[in-house]
């Protein structure tokens, strides 16, 4: 089989957890070396000792996305999944699909396509982990304002959700739909610019995804793609990123460019 998708830490400035100390399994991999260095040596913890820089970083999941073609995740905080945890919880935890392009709201998308499609394969997968599946639920949050919660817009939006009703249900995924007001939110974003959104709206986007994660246990929400051009904009990226995921619980961010699930069958 052919891989289809990368998956890349993301980089910030957390501790790096050592894993293989944790699995003795893993001991001789631990070891390995090449030239004379530590195969798999964990990074420092400043940016200035770090042998790739952060627009080197984005410039590799560009090049990832655009010019190999291939499904990309960013994954963060999972060094604080406590996977014994989740299956021991006497508690519902959920495992959330935020369908929105937060860092350009006015581009989300209306119909399901192979991003949203890859997210939910993902989020199903794990929901199917042996323990997972009687631990956890799938929650999917859609995102409206209170326009489309009543009068016409209520319509509107429960066209929405019965598209992805039946959409789950074609694709045999149980999961829950939760509707979210965020007039809030999105009115600190301009969504007649082109631009990046303001900080304070990605801080606002955090805290109303936070507030939903109490009992969360892993969350999935889309990676725009990054800019082609530009190491500012490289920067400003990564740091929307930072911003729109600091403090969450662990949170796999998703582009996905191929077809992973046919339905025409």
């Amino acid at each position: 089989m052919k891989p289809n998708t990368i998956l890349f830490g993301f980089y910030d400035d957390s501790q790096p957890s050592d894993f293989f100390e944790q699995n003795s399994t893993f001991k001789e991999l631990k070891m390995a070396k090449v030239r004379e260095e530590q195969f798999l040596g964990l990074r420092g913890d400043a940016y200035e000792h770090r042998g790739l820089q952060p627009t080197e970083y984005v410039r590799m999941v560009h090049d990832c996305m655009f010019w190999m073609q291939k499904n990309v995740c960013l994954a963060r905080h999972f060094q604080h999944l406590d996977r014994a945890a989740v299956v021991r919880s006497r508690h519902r935890l959920y495992i959330d699909v935020w369908p929105v392009n937060f860092l350009h709201p006015e581009e989300s998308p209306s119909a399901i396509d192979n991003c949203w499609l890859f997210t939910m394969q993902l989020a199903c997968i794990l929901h199917m982990v042996a323990g997972w599946k009687h631990s956890t639920t799938l929650r999917i949050f859609m995102c409206v304002g209170s326009f489309g919660a009543s009068g016409d817009g209520g319509e509107e939006v429960a066209r929405h959700r019965r598209h992805w009703e039946s959409m789950l249900q074609l694709l045999r995924i149980e999961a829950t739909i939760s509707v979210v007001l965020w007039d809030h939110v999105v009115g600190m974003a301009d969504l007649t610019s082109k631009g990046p959104p303001p900080n304070d709206y990605l801080r606002a986007v955090n805290a109303m995804v936070k507030q939903h994660s109490q009992t969360t246990a892993v969350l999935f929400l889309y990676l725009p793609p990054p800019p082609a051009h530009g190491d500012e904009e490289r920067m400003l990226y990564l740091e929307q990123l930072d911003l729109l995921t600091s403090g969450l619980p662990p949170t796999m961010l998703v582009h996905g460019i191929s077809p992973v699930t046919s339905i025409t069958l």
